[in-house]
């Protein structure tokens, strides 16, 4: 299920860190001395965004084939593209869980889907405030 939100939402703040890895290389070491089984990932857009390469080596024994080298590295890029988006929302729902999927459609950042990473709700019976801070990763 994906909760979709537009107008509603009452406060945005947004955080993109462009100091990601863009190329994630995963080494695996065979039976033989030496790394052999190699798989590769790349964001070429976001090479072409900051100009630059930013590598990231992992080192996996366990990995067997070059194909599941592959797979990792992309889980890896994907781990570093979720994580340099963060951004936090202010609206009244009650029904978000953590890990649930957003949709938000603003202005600023166009179109943006991402997971709830955390939920703070305030409530103020006699002042009549019920908020939820929503703290989103993404894409």
């Amino acid at each position: 299920m994906v909760w979709s939100y537009g107008g509603e939402v009452d406060g945005l703040t947004v955080q993109r860190s462009g100091e990601r890895a863009n190329h994630v290389l995963v080494f695996a070491a065979a039976a033989r001395t030496g790394p052999d089984v190699i798989g590769k990932a790349r964001d070429w857009a976001d090479v072409g965004e900051v100009g630059q390469e930013r590598y990231l080596q992992v080192v996996d024994s366990l990995i067997p084939t070059s194909a599941a080298a592959a797979v990792c590295a992309g889980l890896r890029l994907a781990r570093e593209e979720r994580a340099a988006l963060h951004a936090g929302l202010k609206l009244w729902d009650a029904g978000l869980e953590l890990w649930d999927v957003l949709s938000v459609a603003d202005a600023r950042i166009g179109v943006t889907r991402a997971r709830v990473r955390s939920l703070r709700h305030r409530y103020e019976p006699r002042a009549g405030v019920y908020d939820v801070r929503v703290g989103i990763e993404g894409p």
